[in-house]
């Protein structure tokens, strides 16, 4: 089990980044002073790098600003390897930034020799996913050139959908990966069981009425009737918030 050994306080922190990338640019450069910062406005992704006291070198990447899309803003069309070719896109943009990982000729915000931490929420969370593929090998580049190799130790998501179908999901165990998982939010359980995308790391779910839980997988696959539960109000848009975790 690559499942990270971490604690609830440093779920906590790892929450903390990936409710602060977020924040406005002000709030960002409050919190976060020597925060690396970058908006991409064709991709409309955004991710920060710090240098965290407690959990090292972290990239978190934001997750979809507006509820109301965020259907729209998943990705859901798979590769021949059955990963989502949108994430798959996003996670090579984000890896082509080499102020960031650097190159052959010059250091980036990241040193290579250290271990790497990830954090993301939402669509995020799916990016922070495959990136830990590409650096493990299993997902391909598409020819791009790839940063410097990277250990990543602990990829710790919030509200993450499924990124893939089985195949994906048997390399996803491969991976230091916690999902973390709020109260009645409904994200995880997208898309719906009729794309064949399931999840594979462990989760933490998070009650509101009960003590935080660790469970093997999504076990409850109710995505099937994932509006119908909408409805019904047994599925949360606001569970989905980040500043919910």
């Amino acid at each position: 089990d690559a499942r990270p050994a971490v604690s609830l306080q440093t779920v906590r922190d790892f929450a903390t980044l990936a409710n602060g990338v977020g924040l406005t640019n002000e709030q960002i450069h409050a919190q976060f002073p020597d925060a690396y910062l970058v908006y991409n406005t064709e991709t409309e992704m955004q991710y920060m790098a710090v240098h965290d006291d407690h959990l090292g070198q972290v990239l978190a990447i934001r997750g979809t600003r507006d509820l109301e899309n965020v259907c729209t803003d998943l990705h859901f069309n798979t590769g021949d390897d059955g990963y989502s070719k949108g994430f798959h896109n996003l996670a090579l943009t984000l890896l082509a930034d080499t102020k960031l990982w650097g190159d052959d000729n010059t250091a980036g915000f990241f040193d290579p020799s250290k271990p790497l931490q990830i954090t993301g929420h939402s669509m995020g969370a799916a990016i922070a996913v495959l990136i830990g593929l590409i650096f493990d090998g299993t997902l391909p580049t598409n020819d791009q050139s790839t940063p410097l190799s990277y250990t990543v130790q602990a990829i710790v998501n919030f509200g993450q959908p499924k990124v893939g179908e089985e195949q994906v999901a048997d390399a996803i165990h491969g991976l230091p990966l916690l999902r973390v998982v709020d109260n009645h939010d409904f994200v995880p359980l997208l898309p719906p069981s009729s794309f064949d995308f399931i999840h594979a790391s462990p989760q933490l779910l998070l009650r509101v009425d009960d003590s935080p839980s660790y469970q093997a997988v999504n076990v409850s696959d109710i995505s099937a009737n994932l509006f119908t539960l909408l409805i019904d109000h047994k599925l949360s848009l606001d569970d989905h918030y980040m500043t919910s975790y």
